[in-house]
C-alpha cells in the first residue's frame, strides 16, 4: 500500500519540496502487527528530527495512529516519511520469520556525516544505499562503517553488538551511529558496555548479531571472513525480543519486561 497526503493509488502524488531536491526530511520504519510496535518510541525520535532539520512541527501522535489503524495496514513493515509538504505511508511484507545469519563486509570510506545528520533516519540516504549495494553484490548481506578514527560504528542499516568474556558491547553513539529503537531495547533490558571498539576487537568477539527494528535481533555468522558460531546467548536475546513484540501486539502501551542477565 501506498499513501501520499491523503491519497492512495493512481491518485497519490507527492508536492516537490526540500525534501525532493535536498533529502530534507525524515523516515521511520517500524513492524506492524495488530498493531505498531514500539509505536511511541518510533514517533518520538520522528518528531525530534523534525525539529532538529527544521523540517516543519512535530506530527500529532494519536492522530497518525488513528490514520494508520484507519488505513489496511496489518502485518507488515511500515514506513512513514515526512518533508516539510509531505506525508507518505509505505508498507511493504515483513521479513521470514527466521533468517540465515548474515555475513558482514567492510563498507569503502568512513562516517562523515555531521552528529545532526547521523542521531536522525534522514532521506539523506544515499552512502547506506550504495553500502548495502556494494555489500550485497559481493555476496554479502550488509557492510560495516567504521568512523574516521578506524573504530566500528554500525552497518548500513543496523546497529551492531558482540559478545566477549561474558560482557555484551555495543560501539558508543559517538562513533557515527543511529541509536536504534532495538538498540535501546538491548540496552535496556540487558547490561551493555557501549565504547569505543576496532576492528579487532570485533573479530576476537565470541558472537555477533545486529539490530533493527525490522529484521529485530538478527544473529551475525561472518564478518570480513572471519566465522562466528551460534550463541545460546544471541538466541536467548533474540528470543526475549519477540517475546516482548508479542506483548506490544496485545497492548497499546509499551511492554515492560524485566532486566535479563546474560549467563
Amino acid at each position: 500500500m501506498l499513501w501520499i497526503n491523503g491519497r492512495t493509488g493512481s491518485e497519490a502524488s507527492l508536492v516537490i519540496d526540500d525534501g525532493f531536491f535536498y533529502g530534507r526530511g525524515v523516515f521511520e520504519t517500524l513492524r506492524v502487527g495488530t498493531q505498531p510496535c514500539f509505536w511511541q518510541e518510533h514517533l518520538v525520535r520522528l518528531n525530534q528530527s523534525l525539529v532538529a532539520l527544521k523540517i516543519r512541527p512535530p506530527l500529532d501522535e494519536q492522530e497518525l495512529l488513528a490514520l494508520v489503524k484507519s488505513l489496511p495496514i496489518r502485518d507488515c513493515v511500515l514506513k512513514i516519511a515526512v518533508s516539510s509538504e509531505n506525508l507518505v505511508l509505505q508498507t511493504r511484507p515483513l521479513p521470514a520469520e527466521t533468517l540465515p545469519a548474515w555475513k558482514l563486509t567492510l563498507a569503502a570510506g568512513h562516517r562523515t556525516a555531521s552528529r545532526l545528520l547521523l542521531s536522525s533516519k534522514n532521506l539523506n540516504y544515499l552512502d547506506d544505499l550504495l553500502a548495502w549495494e556494494n555489500a550485497r553484490t559481493a555476496g554479502y548481506d550488509d557492510a560495516i562503517w567504521l568512523d574516521a578514527a578506524g573504530r566500528i560504528a554500525e552497518t548500513s542499516r543496523a546497529n551492531l553488538f558482540f559478545l566477549r568474556g561474558g560482557c555484551l558491547m555495543t560501539p558508543d553513539q559517538e562513533c557515527g551511529l543511529l541509536p536504534g529503537i532495538a538498540r535501546q531495547w538491548v540496552m535496556d533490558h540487558y547490561p551493555v558496555q557501549a565504547g569505543f571498539y576496532t576492528l579487532n576487537d570485533l573479530l576476537a568477539a565470541e558472537a555477533v548479531f545486529v539490530t533493527n527494528s525490522v529484521i529485530g535481533i538478527q544473529p551475525v555468522a561472518v564478518v570480513c571472513e572471519y566465522a562466528f558460531a551460534d550463541s545460546l546467548a544471541v538466541r536467548r536475546i533474540r528470543q526475549e525480543y519477540q517475546e516482548c513484540l508479542n506483548c506490544l501486539n496485545r497492548q497499546t502501551s509499551s511492554c515492560q519486561l524485566p532486566i535479563y542477565p546474560l549467563e
